[in-house]
């Protein structure tokens, strides 16, 4: 029976965790359930820079005498040291919106930063507070702050709709009729500018300027 996806070996600098969870799927989606070849798998895909590690931090006991969650753990717990919950939470509440950055990339920025601050049952709250006082933007923080009831996903929605809308203006602001010309008509007026202009062409926008209609 061919199996299904691809199992690429774990490299230095990639994230265990993500490469654990990715495992995982993979022995879902071909029904390996038995503990022994998942710690088979897990050996051979990890790479050898990993199995030297777990050699190393079990010796004198070997990889094989343990169970696939228990290498897992053993591996998870030498590359990401669990860390304090006080700095995570320091982290999670001073962090703050770029200027130009995507709601949805700020709120997805919060929830990896609220991974180990373990907030459990209020994390929804946490984030939605987090998003309006981090927010960095006035307009659409008067907005939210206006709303009697905010929940987590209002919140997402009016901050995404007020984003979008105040794009969309200034889209629409710069390609107003009349307002393209006036930069171009004053870098070719400019003293540093090397476009020449006749003379024919600069008195016809200044008389433009100053034309009304006869009606």
């Amino acid at each position: 029976m061919a199996t299904l996806g691809i199992l690429k070996e774990f490299q230095e600098g990639e994230n265990w965790t993500e490469f654990t969870e990715r495992l995982e799927q993979y022995f879902l989606a071909n029904d390996i359930e038995d503990n022994g070849k998942k710690r088979a798998i897990l050996l051979t895909v990890c790479g050898s820079a990993t199995y030297s590690l777990m050699k190393n931090l079990l010796a004198p006991a070997k990889p094989t005498d343990k169970s696939f969650s228990e290498l897992v753990t053993l591996v998870k717990n030498h590359h990401q040291p669990k860390a304090s919950i006080i700095v995570s939470r320091f982290k999670f509440h001073t962090s703050t919106r770029e200027p130009e950055q995507l709601i949805s990339d700020y709120l997805a920025q919060l929830r990896k930063l609220a991974e180990p601050c373990e907030f459990g049952n209020s994390l929804e709250e946490m984030l939605r507070d987090r998003l309006v006082i981090g927010i960095n933007n006035d307009r659409i923080q008067r907005r939210l702050l206006s709303e009697s009831e905010l929940h987590l996903q209002r919140a997402v929605e009016i901050a995404q709709a007020s984003f979008t809308a105040a794009l969309d203006f200034q889209t629409i602001t710069n390609n107003k009729p009349g307002q393209l010309d006036r930069p171009n008509l004053q870098k070719m007026e400019g003293k540093d500018t090397n476009v020449t202009v006749s003379d024919k062409t600069k008195k016809y926008y200044k008389s433009a300027r100053k034309s009304e209609c006869y009606r």
